[in-house]
């Protein structure tokens, strides 16, 4: 639905939404005090969300892809505010874009024609994950145990670190693209982990104010939440076609989710075997892999359409009976 010039930006209500939705659990599990009051809040906003989503129009994409072009032109036209002739020129890139989509995608096209983007998905979904974001958010009062931080106001403070993380995330998004801001993320990441496993051993061998420590996880917290979190549902959505997309976000979903459950469990069986610092080490290491595969594999995909990021995706390939180089299908739109 949105377009190219602000697509990044816009995944600034995705963050924000995460982030206003753990200050309300955090605020109403502090308020309310009673874990039956707080689940039955919290279903109030799953409710009044799936009222919300029946007033929530298709995508011009699906509409179009479904043979119903005069209902993607009125959708795109409710959208955005165009002159006929951007209208017109938008509609014939949606066409064109789905041209190759009407089939229905399958296994193998995702794991052949769209095996680079499908690796460089799932080993940003792993790594988010494997950064420790999830350990963070289950462990941190635990971590903070015995300060002067009250696990409700520890709980508050890191879901406002998440709501400040979207304000240079929109800022820079679209100015200077998803790849830097990712690798800035992986290695700003791996320096706070790195920062939080020294603060733990120092205060295992001679105790340590609870500051440096507060500041070390507020800014692995920050990083996280600057690239490492919302940019991967801004490449999911950027980087697959219309057949095969669902095929994707199923195998994101399924390794984030692996990738959560083995964090998770594995944190305090490696705390209780070499200490709690050692589980930071872990994280800052893959973080610190995560900004060099960065570096090395992940396009810029700022302001391009979609077509245009196939093309860096997809190599041109060589006629055998004709010897003149073919551009793939993408690359014909």
């Amino acid at each position: 639905m949105a377009s190219i010039r602000i697509r990044g930006k816009l995944s600034l209500l995705v963050q924000l939404s995460y982030a206003l939705g753990l200050l309300f659990s955090y605020f109403a599990g502090w308020l309310l005090g009673d874990y039956i009051a707080l689940t039955i809040a919290s279903a109030c906003v799953s409710v009044m969300s799936g009222v919300l989503f029946l007033f929530l129009p298709e995508s011009p994409y699906y509409l179009m892809l479904d043979g119903r072009p005069d209902d993607a032109a009125k959708c795109l036209w409710s959208l955005r505010s165009y002159t006929d002739d951007d209208l017109q020129t938008e509609l014939l890139s949606v066409k064109d874009s789905i041209s190759n989509d009407r089939n229905k995608g399958s296994v193998g096209d995702l794991l052949n024609r769209d095996r680079r983007p499908l690796v460089i998905v799932i080993v940003l979904a792993v790594l988010q994950m494997a950064c420790g974001a999830g350990v963070l958010e289950a462990y941190a009062a635990s971590i903070m145990s015995n300060t002067r931080i009250s696990t409700n106001a520890l709980a508050v403070y890191l879901g406002l670190v998440v709501l400040v993380a979207a304000v240079p995330f929109a800022l820079v998004v679209d100015r200077c693209g998803r790849r830097p801001l990712m690798i800035v993320s992986c290695f700003g990441t791996a320096a706070c982990h790195a920062s939080v496993a020294t603060v733990l051993w120092c205060r295992d061998v001679a105790g340590h104010s609870w500051l440096p420590l507060f500041g070390s996880i507020a800014g692995a917290q920050f990083f996280i939440n600057v690239g490492l979190m919302p940019l991967l549902s801004v490449v999911q959505c950027e980087y697959f076609p219309s057949d095969t997309r669902a095929l994707a976000d199923t195998a994101v979903v399924m390794a984030v989710t692996i990738t959560s459950t083995v964090m998770i469990t594995t944190y305090q069986p490696l705390a209780d075997a070499l200490g709690v610092s050692a589980n930071f080490i872990v994280y800052s290491v893959a973080s610190l892999a995560g900004g060099l595969f960065c570096c090395l594999f992940m396009p810029e995909t700022k302001r391009k359409s979609f077509a245009e990021i196939q093309v860096d995706f997809h190599k041109t390939e060589q006629l055998a009976d004709s010897g003149v180089q073919k551009l793939c299908d993408y690359q014909e739109i």
